[in-house]
């Protein structure tokens, strides 16, 4: 099995079994209904709601965004807000 390209071991592939934010779950634990979200992290509420409806966020850079709004609400409105 450990010669099964296709069927690697678990530790080789663990690095790539990062957590994905729930971005409804991270909506409700802020107060923000879709549109507040979309409006105070300046994301087009469309994208929003595809995370949501399909959680399995592939996009390593949306990922961490999500996991720095997730850590920083605060910091990461400011930071993203189109007036900054």
């Amino acid at each position: 099995a450990l010669d099964d390209p296709d069927n690697p071991p678990l530790e080789t592939i663990e690095h790539r079994l990062r957590p994905v934010v729930n971005v409804r779950r991270l909506r409700d634990r802020l107060d923000l209904s879709l549109e507040d979200f979309a409006r105070r992290y300046d994301l087009p509420a469309t994208l929003v709601q595809a995370w949501e409806e399909n959680p399995r966020i592939k996009d390593p850079v949306a990922r961490r965004l999500l996991a720095a709004i997730e850590r920083e609400p605060e910091t990461m409105a400011r930071l993203l807000s189109p007036a900054a």
